[in-house]
Formats: structure tokens, C-alpha cells, sequence
């Protein structure tokens, strides 16, 4: 099963006051990241592939379109059973901008984790489910997508022509553009850009945590915290909801790994190399400085 162990508090490498923390992280996460470099229209890869170098080291100074603009308040919502019996769904819908994972189910969950998507973020893994469902015509598949229709969708990695990744995120693209084309009253046209990252978000992201945090030889951070990464590059207040690994909360009560019943990636018998004890208390020290609002109990 996935890894779940207990906490090991760290601690930040910086000795400053918490603004003065707070500022110098939010100027250097918007000095290596930019929506104009880390999430720009896949529609255009292969323009940008030659011109930013893209097989090989990609050019830092090298830019791309983006529908992304600056927002004030924004909300990250994870997955974690911690939502559950929450109430934060208000909450999370009051934000400017919503952002969420892999298509997870909505309704059946609103009053906790809210029902407003402007983005949505994908891994490797559901993209491949989702593709093997749209191509064998699932009508489930399809509502996931129209319940977010007119919002966007991220794969925030780097993306190269060989790769597996890449591939599928054509894929996706060409079904998009075939309903496009064939779209009728019950069978709507889809708007949902895809977006990819021109630069490497994952090596960034484990660079500057690995200056900035008391834990030697830290890897392969989540899309989760790539992605709240990505948030402070194009919002003035980032809330995280939803990301909580550990078994019990602070009443001691079970919380289940995610708060909805779709299927963990590898059906959850892969122990994946990420550390998420450890990205929570990472999270919980960037909480601390201000840098995020990190939520982890109830909204009412």
C-alpha cells in the first residue's frame, strides 16, 4: 500500500523574521517560476520545440503563450480523506481560482471540497485512464470533462516528443478536437486548453527545497506540491486544502487517503517514491512563515 508514516519535523534553513522569510520565498518561487514558461498552451508544442530547444536543455529564457492570469486569491485542493466532513466547500468556491486534481468527482462531495474548477491537474496515470475510457466511448468519461468544460488542464512536467507522457497528452488533444468537430446538443463541444511546462518544474522545485529545507537529499516531489508551487507564480494568497497524508487527525479519528472512492494509481499496491510525511511538514513550515495558508480542520 501507499507509504503513510508519521511526521519528522524539520525545519527551514532560514534563521530571518517570518515577512522576511515569506518575502524571500515568494520572490525566488516567482523568479524560478512563471506561467509564461511553466504553463503555456500544449496547442503550440511544436512550435516551441525547436525554438526553446525542448530536446534536449531547454532554453530558461524562452517563453510561451498562456491563458494564465494574475489572481488574488487562489485555492490547491488535494485529495485527502481530511476533506471529509469538512464543510470547505464554500470556502474553496469563495476563491478567485480553484485548482484540482485528476478529475475527481464533484457533486457527491460539494459541501466538503466544493464544486468550482479553472484548472486541473493531471498525472501520467489518469490521463491514460481517462484516454482508454473516452476512446472506448464511456459516457462517464465524458461527463468528468463537461463538468469542467471551459476551464483548463496541466500536465506541469516537462514533456519531450518521446515521451510517454507526451503521447498521451496528444492523444487527449486529438479527442478534444474531434468532439469539437462532431459535437451535437447531447454531445457538447469541449473547451478545455491543454497546458504543459517549457522548463523542468519537478528538478526546480527539488533544487529550492533542497536550499531552503533541512532535509537532505529530498526527490520526486509530488504534482501536488509542484502544483502549489505553480499557484504562488500567479497568486497573491494561496490556500491549501486537501493534503494531509498521515492515518489519523489531531483527534485521533481514521482519515481515509483520499475523500473520494476513485482508485489509487497501481490500485494503490505501488509504493511510489515519494515522501509525503515529509512534504507535509514542508508545507506546514511554508504555513508557518505565511507563505501559504495550509488548511487541515474543519471550515464550520
Amino acid at each position: 500500500m501507499l507509504n503513510r508514516l508519521p511526521i519528522e519535523p524539520r525545519s527551514l534553513k532560514i534563521t530571518e523574521g517570518k515577512k522576511s522569510v515569506e518575502k524571500m520565498i515568494r520572490d525566488k518561487i516567482q523568479h524560478l517560476l512563471s506561467p509564461r514558461q511553466n504553463m503555456v498552451l500544449f496547442s503550440e508544442f511544436d512550435a516551441n520545440f525547436e525554438r526553446c530547444n525542448l530536446s534536449q536543455v531547454p532554453d530558461k529564457n524562452c517563453f510561451g503563450t498562456t491563458p494564465i492570469k494574475h489572481h488574488n486569491a487562489c485555492a490547491v485542493v488535494g485529495s485527502s480523506g481530511i476533506l471529509l466532513n469538512s464543510s470547505c466547500g464554500n470556502e474553496i468556491d469563495s476563491h478567485d481560482y480553484v485548482i484540482r486534481f485528476n478529475l475527481v468527482p464533484l457533486i457527491k462531495h460539494a459541501r466538503d471540497a466544493g464544486m468550482k474548477s479553472n484548472l486541473t491537474v493531471m498525472n501520467v496515470y489518469r490521463m491514460r485512464v481517462m484516454v482508454k475510457r473516452m476512446e472506448s466511448g464511456s459516457r462517464r468519461a465524458w461527463e468528468r470533462f463537461e463538468r469542467i468544460n471551459n476551464s483548463m488542464i496541466i500536465y506541469p512536467k516537462r514533456l519531450s516528443r518521446t515521451a510517454y507522457q507526451y503521447r498521451r497528452y496528444s492523444q487527449l488533444l486529438e479527442i478534444f478536437r474531434n468532439r469539437s468537430k462532431t459535437a451535437t446538443k447531447k454531445k457538447r463541444k469541449v473547451y478545455l486548453p491543454l497546458l504543459y511546462s517549457i522548463t523542468d518544474v519537478g528538478n526546480i522545485t527539488t533544487d529550492f527545497i533542497n536550499e531552503i529545507y533541512d532535509y537532505p537529499g529530498f526527490h520526486s516531489p509530488t504534482i501536488g506540491l509542484l502544483t502549489s508551487f505553480l499557484a504562488l507564480s500567479f497568486c497573491d494568497h494561496v490556500s491549501l486544502y486537501g493534503f494531509y497524508p498521515l492515518a489519523t487527525d489531531a483527534n485521533n479519528r481514521t482519515v481515509k487517503f483520499h475523500y473520494h472512492d476513485d482508485p489509487l494509481p497501481g490500485e494503490g499496491k505501488i509504493l511510489k517514491p515519494h515522501i509525503f510525511n515529509v512534504e507535509y511538514d514542508f508545507m506546514r513550515n511554508l504555513h508557518r512563515v505565511g507563505v501559504w495558508d495550509h488548511k487541515i480542520t474543519t471550515c464550520a
